[in-house]
């Protein structure tokens, strides 16, 4: 959540049209991580592995969007490194909460 709420400010601050179309997917993207792992929760663990890969593929998509708007000049080297530090953790975070839910 921490995360969505960072990159959504961000793109908040963005002047219109400075990231095209990659700032509205990557509104998107960054809001379908907690949305995926919040629909999985409380389902059977192979339903819930479901949400999760999506959310883990929707934190990457999302790193990617970011690494774009950097590499045109629309984000400072510095946030990126922030931001994908963040989501490196949230992955990792996944990758655990995954291999709990597996063997569950």
């Amino acid at each position: 959540m921490d995360v969505a709420v960072r990159v959504l400010d961000l793109c908040d601050l963005l002047p219109p049209r400075s990231g095209a179309g990659v700032v509205p997917q990557l509104r998107r993207s960054v809001v379908s991580v907690p949305s995926n792992i919040a629909e999985g929760y409380d389902r059977p663990s192979a339903e819930q592995l479901v949400f999760l890969r999506h959310a883990r593929g929707s934190l990457w998509e999302a790193a990617t969007q970011l690494e774009i708007l950097e590499r045109r000049g629309r984000l400072k080297t510095e946030t990126l490194r922030s931001l994908l530090d963040d989501a490196d953790e949230v992955g990792r975070v996944l990758r655990g909460y995954m291999s709990h839910v597996a063997g569950a």
